[in-house]
């Protein structure tokens, strides 16, 4: 049986000591197994009252990040490594089980592309990624960007490639439905391509509204994951992910989105959760009555919440005498082969 999660920003628009512990308290009032906490820039982030909070709730700690702009590996290794080593810092004083998301691009940066000699660099900034993660007993899940958000890695092939290029069992494979919706040929293939590499699938409709109210194929999504008896991770995403624009739609635009659907948080993520778990067992779950909470009360909760609209922090200066590697693990990405020389 896969554990639930929900991401933290579906309860609160901004990041701050109060939203974090709120949305703790949310998840596992409504139900869920799992919180995945957002580690897109360094934010001053109370590590031992939430990993406390969450002990105390039953709730395991995920996390999700995502290169800011400036720190695609392919122009900034080196940023891009000092970043990714922030966030691994981060995640274990936070007591992080696993951390997925864009390890390799920036979402939204769509003037980087992969290059001769590219595929090498790429695997070898995830090695190193991977053994830090395996150092700090945390598992990472590489997630594929949909051709909207990014012109690296964006197909299941290519980041399953990638990551048995890497070979370590720090490096698993992450899924979201709205990457298989508009990047994959065949849902049902690409699901079982993932096979034993696959270690979370993040469920989001492809409109941005409650999963199961627009295109995706769920049916063949819930049926391929029972049919190779998957037990990893499924994680209700927020209608707003991501701390950057995107699409040209920010997260204040896609929190408008939101609310004309006439759905409050705990109801949005409650109907998800249902959902999942009805799909996932083709049984009706249990019922959870979500809770509704005033307008004016939620702003002023949110008063002194991060605004997660700002830009990411600036990454942190290079880490001193890491030099390029041998290119001799050079993957193949696309059926191109991206060695130099």
């Amino acid at each position: 049986m896969p554990l639930f999660g929900v991401q933290a920003t579906t309860f609160a628009q901004g990041w701050s000591r109060p939203a974090a512990l709120r949305a703790v308290e949310s998840a596992a009032h409504l139900g869920f197994d799992a919180l995945e906490i957002p580690l897109f820039t360094t934010y001053d982030i109370d590590a031992a009252a939430l990993r406390a909070a969450a002990q105390k709730a039953h709730i395991t700690l995920l996390g999700r990040t995502a290169l800011p702009r400036g720190c695609s590996v392919v122009r900034h290794a080196e940023r891009a490594r000092a970043f990714l080593g922030q966030v691994l810092r981060t995640a274990e004083a936070l007591g992080v089980a696993s951390l997925s998301g864009a390890f390799l691009y920036a979402p939204g940066d769509m003037e980087t592309s992969v290059g001769p000699g590219d595929g090498a660099l790429l695997v070898d900034v995830l090695a190193d990624l991977a053994d830090e993660a395996e150092a700090r007993s945390i598992v990472l899940a590489l997630e594929p960007a949909h051709r909207f958000e990014s012109r690296i890695v964006n197909t299941v092939a290519q980041t399953q490639t990638l990551v048995n290029a890497v070979r370590s069992a720090s490096l698993r494979l992450g899924l979201s439905t709205l990457q298989l919706h508009i990047g994959e040929p065949s849902l049902a293939a690409a699901v079982h391509r993932a096979g034993a590499l696959l270690h979370s699938v993040r469920a989001v409709e492809n409109t941005g509204g409650p999963i199961g109210s627009g295109a995706v194929q769920w049916d063949v999504l819930w049926r391929a994951l029972l049919e190779m008896k998957f037990d990893g991770l499924l994680i209700l995403e927020a209608p707003r992910s991501f701390p950057d624009t995107t699409l040209g739609v920010s997260t204040t635009q896609m929190s408008r989105m939101a609310a004309e659907m006439d759905l409050y948080p705990e109801e949005f993520a409650a109907q998800g959760l249902a959902y999942m778990q009805e799909g996932i067992t083709g049984r009706p779950p249990p019922s959870a009555p979500p809770r509704r909470r005033a307008a004016k009360q939620a702003a002023a909760e949110n008063k002194n919440d991060i605004d997660v609209d700002a830009a990411p922090a600036s990454p942190p200066p290079p880490a001193q005498g890491k030099g390029p590697k041998s290119p001799a693990r050079a993957p193949k990405l696309g059926g191109k082969s991206y060695r130099s020389g």
